[in-house]
């Protein structure tokens, strides 16, 4: 590739040092002024502190958060009533509560809606990126992590069910049945092994200032509408444990057995006066010991 002659190897140099200097110089200014702000989220704050590869990069971001307040948010403040949008999509986010055992309320429906933006699956009936194969399912795309594409709602809905009910997620699952605060559970999911970041935060501070986004779900020509939807498949649970119990002795039944084999042994001898009826062998002869050998 020829060279930019407007900018010469020393003074490209020169400049780019310049303005990482600079950039560095605004993340410090920036993060002692947000350092304070309670609207900042704790996230953010560490990812501005640790630095990162492109202070320029990072300078951007916070000027743009800065510039955008809506986008700060105070992850440990009480959650503000949200007014949820009616979206196409309702009946598939309410399956998946009803398949969890959880209630359908304004704040499961904001983490799940909040959950979904933050995932940004666009895999066909997979929201939240699951990577469960079932029967018919099929790889998105080329991704490594196995992500599928599922052939109908339900077949979506179930592959969610069974992934959140894994042992893993047993604190969020808690949550969502307990009907916690959309803050309280995404703590949870950001701590569990899910995979979702702390944009998720970010998310449901917008949709605590009436910013609510929801993509539409990825699907399949042919297949049936998310609004035709059928109940969420039952939660699959632990399959009861047969004891074995013991029969009750039936004793008048052991002695009608005992009376009868008693009867069959004595039989015989009862009928023949106490003799044996079977033949005795004839003795062997008796050898001549007069006789001799040659």
């Amino acid at each position: 590739m020829p060279r930019n002659l407007d900018y010469p190897a020393p003074m490209h140099g020169r400049m780019m040092r310049q303005r990482l200097r600079e950039a560095e110089h605004d993340a410090r200014k920036l993060f002692a002024t947000l350092r304070d702000d309670d609207r900042v989220p704790a996230w953010t704050l560490d990812k501005v502190a640790t630095g990162a590869d492109n202070l320029h990069q990072v300078s951007r971001y916070l000027r743009f958060k800065v510039s955008n307040p809506v986008h700060w948010g105070a992850p440990d403040a009480p959650a503000a009533p949200v007014a949820l949008p009616e979206v196409a999509d309702k009946p598939f986010y309410e399956a998946i509560l009803r398949g969890l055992e959880a209630p359908v309320t304004a704040n499961t429906l904001a983490l799940m809606y909040a959950w979904r933006q933050t995932e940004g699956g666009k895999a066909a009936y997979n929201p939240w990126n699951t990577t469960l194969k079932l029967p018919g399912s099929t790889l998105y795309g080329t991704n490594k992590a196995g992500v599928q594409n599922y052939t109908s709602p339900q077949q979506g809905v179930d592959a969610t069910v069974r992934t959140m009910l894994l042992s893993r997620y047993a604190s969020v699952i808690q949550l969502l049945r307990a009907d916690a605060t959309p803050v309280d559970v995404a703590n949870a999911i950001i701590a569990s092994p899910w995979g979702t970041k702390g944009l998720l935060l970010d998310v449901l501070a917008m949709y605590g200032r009436g910013k609510v986004v929801v993509n539409p779900i990825g699907t399949v020509a042919g297949a049936p509408a998310i609004s035709t939807l059928a109940a969420a498949p039952a939660a699959p649970g632990k399959k009861p444990r047969v004891r074995y119990e013991k029969p009750p002795t039936n004793w008048l039944a052991w002695g009608g057995i005992a009376m009868l084999a008693a009867a069959v042994i004595l039989l015989p001898a009862l009928i023949g006066g106490g003799k044996s009826t079977v033949p005795a062998l004839p003795a062997p002869p008796k050898a001549n010991p007069r006789r001799r050998r040659r």
